[in-house]
Order: C-alpha cells, then structure tokens, then sequence
C-alpha cells in the first residue's frame, strides 16, 4: 500500500507536506506511510479515497483502477456506513481550530436535544 500512495502523489504532483495537508496529517506522517514505517489508519485510508477521488480497494489492495469512476452521488453518500460516516467526522474536526470546533459542539447538542424531543413526540398524538 505504501507504493501506491506514493505513487498516487506522484501522479497528483504533489510534495509530502502538500499532501499531509490537505488529510490534516504531517509530512512526517505520510512520509511514515510511504516508506512502511507506519500503516494507513483506515480512517485516513477514507479520507484519502475521499479527498482525491481514488479507490480505497485499489490503495488497499492495487486492484481495479486507481481513481474512482464517476464521482459518488449524494444518494449514495446516505449509504455509508455509520463508522464511516463517524471517521469522516472525526477526520474534519481534527482539522478545525477550537472555536470552530466549539460550534461543530453546539450545533450537535442542538440536534441532540430536537432528537429527544421528537423522540418524546408521538406522531398520533399521544
């Protein structure tokens, strides 16, 4: 796998810090990845497929074509897996600076509690 991401940001032209960057990652770390020093976290496995249209089975495995073909639809965004859709999450609010991070907090209370409420709320009145 650390060949083809190498390989990937080769074809991206793309330097390693670049490239960190744009995963909210360190040069240091995708240097780590490249050379085997470290796995690819299967969230950042995600984010990369995610974030430069690349299949994750063939930077997992090198099989099928490197880039996706076409680009997911929204419909099938719904289709993700809960643990996908956490570790999508979880990589964006690593990026965000606290105050931003502050209000990605607020706003899920606020879900939380209109989720509580509904939840309370029978839809035939009772």
């Amino acid at each position: 796998m650390n060949k083809r991401l190498k390989l990937l940001r080769a074809h991206m032209d793309l330097k390693q810090d670049v490239f960190g960057e744009k995963l909210g990652v360190s040069k240091q770390a995708v240097s780590n990845w490249e050379t085997g020093v470290q796995k690819i976290p299967e969230s950042q496995i995600l984010s990369i497929s995610r974030t430069f249209n690349v299949s994750a089975e063939w930077l997992r495995t090198g099989k099928g074509e490197m880039f996706e073909q076409p680009q997911p639809k929204p419909t099938e965004k719904a289709a993700q897996s809960r643990e996908e859709i956490l570790a999508e999450l979880i990589t964006i609010a690593c990026k965000l600076n606290k105050d931003n991070l502050f209000a990605v907090k607020t706003l899920a209370k606020q879900f939380e509690k209109e989720l509580e409420r509904g939840a309370s709320e029978s839809p035939n009145g009772d």
